[in-house]
């Protein structure tokens, strides 16, 4: 079967009215079919027209066509990639901007209140002082009130200037009088020895001993030294180290880092019950405060958690920063409110969430530092900073 020019054209005349009447097209395919159609069209001219070497040289029209939109095809892709290679540059720089935002927010700031804090809106030029407050009286160590427990005489036998002997001066009635408080002096530490007495019950049939509430059971280390111990490594953080210097120094008491490693666990071992009761009020309070923060361990690096309420803290400390110590902890249910700084793990419980005022409001800044185009940050800034403090002013009035 032959196929003659007229046919090719008209079946292409039928494909194009078809490509204007199908708008379901996307525009690329539609570009490609263009182009083919014109392909087609240039080659069926070509077919009963023999070129001559001279019309080889020049192009047609129909190439010069060709050439051109194959041309502005080109130039229209690389246009595309670079505006999708523009806008994937932008997402990733705000993806950077805001992962600074939380990951500086989370450092910890001064003692200054965060609505303070300088950074949007509150930068003015030179200090305004405050209004209606009171010069503050006095300085220093505040004056002792407590009665003495011991009083001491300090007589003067010559004169502290030129030396002269005044042992036999009368007093003047108006000698100054001066309040001291001091710490014992460093003494050796008592050794206790304490008779046990042993009897025979007859109701249990057994012989009972008595306890000593001196120390703790089977512990040759005194209450009174045992909670010194406590509280300053507890508390104070004051390494073993350090500690066993300090009590060798101030109380000549000697005991190895060892010794005091095994004290401290002998101690928390009688805790555990109390370490219960306070997780109970934890999970069961109704404003609870929770944060993590690093914990070294030989080196490596573990996470503490604390958990509190009004009245109890529950530290724990842990391998994971995720969100299955937050369940191992509260439960999959927390019926207060808890107050985080927005890391995800505290959002694998079902409970109400406040966010920390200190997190949010240098949250705000911080955008607003890396995102200065949106004016309506410093907006929300400025008015929500405005609530704090006339809620904090109202709070001075409150009774107790």
């Amino acid at each position: 079967m032959r196929i003659n020019k007229t046919t090719i054209e008209s079946t292409l005349k039928q494909v194009e009215d078809q490509l204007k009447d199908n708008k379901e097209l996307p525009s690329d395919v539609q570009l490609l079919f263009k182009l083919l159609v014109l392909i087609i069209k240039v080659l069926v001219d070509r077919i009963p027209k023999k070129k001559t070497p001279k019309d080889k040289e020049k192009p047609g029209k129909e190439d010069a066509s060709i050439k051109e939109l194959l041309d502005a095809t080109g130039e229209r892709t690389k246009l595309e990639k670079l505006q999708e290679e523009n806008e994937r540059l932008k997402a990733e720089l705000d993806g950077l901007k805001i992962q600074a935002v939380n990951r500086e927010s989370n450092k910890p700031s001064s003692k200054q209140p965060e609505w303070e804090a300088k950074g949007v809106g509150n930068d003015q030029k030179g200090d305004r002082r405050g209004r209606g407050k009171k010069k503050r009286n006095g300085a220093g160590n505040k004056r002792k009130t407590k009665e003495p427990t011991i009083k001491a005489k300090e007589k003067l036998v010559c004169c502290t200037n030129c030396g002269k002997d005044l042992s036999r001066v009368v007093p003047l009635k108006d000698s100054n009088t001066r309040i001291i408080e001091d710490i014992s002096e460093v003494s050796e530490p008592e050794v206790i020895e304490v008779e046990q007495e042993k009897k025979y019950c007859s109701g249990c049939q057994q012989v009972v001993t008595a306890k000593s509430e001196l120390a703790l059971p089977k512990s040759d280390i005194g209450l009174n030294l045992t909670t010194l111990i406590c509280y300053l490594w507890v508390s104070l953080g004051i390494p073993f180290t350090r500690l066993s210097r300090y009590l060798k120094d101030f109380f000549l008491f000697e005991i190895t880092t060892s010794g005091l490693s095994h004290h401290v666990m002998r101690v928390s071992k009688i805790f555990e019950d109390v370490y219960e009761e306070i997780l109970q009020d934890v999970q069961t309070g109704c404003t609870l405060f929770a944060d993590e923060t690093g914990w070294r361990i030989k080196g490596n690096l573990w996470w503490l958690w604390v958990f509190g309420t009004e009245y109890s803290a529950y530290f724990s400390i842990d391998k994971s920063r995720g969100s299955d110590v937050v369940l191992r902890i509260l439960g999959e249910i927390f019926p207060g409110v808890m107050v985080v700084d927005g890391w995800g793990a505290y959002t694998s419980i079902i409970s109400d969430q406040q966010s920390c005022m200190a997190h949010l409001l240098r949250k705000i800044r911080k955008f607003y530092a890396k995102f200065p185009e949106l004016k309506d940050i410093a907006r929300f800034y400025v008015k929500f900073r405005r609530i704090i403090r006339d809620g904090e002013r109202l709070q001075g009035f409150r009774k107790v």
